[in-house]
């Protein structure tokens, strides 16, 4: 290549500014690289951020049942129906909201059989403490009104 170079009359100029075309050349391309390899870490930055955040979702959804022991404990223990409603129309619609976020973000067929399982045993528990619990703790109370009344 030297020899090429030599016989076709290059001059000094004309070598530096082909060497200097050259770097530039060069750097150019390895910074369009570098550009493209950060599109895409970005790109992937988001990713993993929203799956992240997904996790999140499902880590308070897993708490979900000692949230709704909390409220049913209270209402067995402390018969104070009003407050105990109220906490729970809250709880429920809250809830039920977390469960259906977790059901969409679920991936894989794993994830989605394992959040309709959640889904599932969260609406039995909540069909067995409105439909059987609460009718016997408002008959307790009537009871337990009718004995002070006897007395």
């Amino acid at each position: 290549m030297k020899d090429y170079i030599k016989n076709k009359g290059f001059t000094v100029k004309k070598k530096l500014i082909l060497l200097i075309l050259l770097v530039v050349m060069v750097t150019s391309a390895l910074m369009l690289i570098t550009v493209i390899s950060m599109s895409k870490l970005g790109a992937f930055q988001d990713d993993q951020y929203l799956k992240s955040q997904v996790a999140v979702t499902a880590v308070e959804a897993s708490k979900i049942g000692d949230e709704l022991y909390s409220i049913i404990a209270d209402s067995i223990i402390n018969h104070n129906m009003e407050e105990t409603d109220k906490e729970w129309s809250k709880m429920k619609i809250d809830k039920e909201k977390l469960i259906q976020e977790v059901i969409e973000n679920s991936d894989t067929d794993e994830e989605k059989a394992l959040a309709s399982t959640a889904n599932d045993a969260f609406h039995k528990y909540v069909d067995i403490y409105e439909n059987k619990l609460i009718s016997l703790l408002r008959q307790e109370r009537v009871y337990k009104i009718q004995l002070k009344n006897q007395r």
